[in-house]
């Protein structure tokens, strides 16, 4: 009996901390991770243009925001599954295929050597996962 009240006293406090847990990773980004772009109220970071329907910012920028407000649905899309499992998976394969368009965005425009390293190793742990979670989605 003690070790019954004590699973559910374990339980509920791990549900208790679960909920209380915020939705956005607990990470404060330093102070160089900032825009310095010229941004009106109201607009995205993707959103920018230069006046003349063009985006104003670098072709390494926009191509690591490509696609980014698609990738976005897709994952919100995918969330929607009613089993939790099947959700988590079907909003992460979007997410790795939005790391895998910023990493090549990141070796096509980049120049620092650690971080073409880094995007060469996103791109094949996230390619791997994705096919991972295909995998596991197709054998359901």
């Amino acid at each position: 009996m003690k070790i019954v009240l004590l699973s559910a006293a374990l339980i509920a406090a791990s549900a208790s901390l679960a909920s209380a847990q915020p939705m956005m990773p607990m990470v404060d980004l330093p102070e160089i991770c900032g825009s310095t772009m010229p941004m009106q109220s109201g607009q995205d970071f993707h959103d920018i243009h230069d006046g003349h329907g063009a985006p104003s910012m670098s072709p390494g920028h926009a191509a690591m925001n490509a696609g980014l407000d698609e990738m976005h649905a897709a994952m919100t899309e995918g969330m929607k599954a009613e089993d939790l499992d099947v959700a988590f998976i079907c909003g992460m394969i979007p997410h790795h295929m939005g790391a895998i368009v910023m990493a090549k965005a990141q070796l096509e425009y980049g120049e620092d050597e650690w971080v073409k390293s880094l995007s060469r190793n996103i791109i094949e742990a996230q390619e791997r996962e994705v096919a991972e979670m295909l995998e596991w989605l197709n054998s359901r």
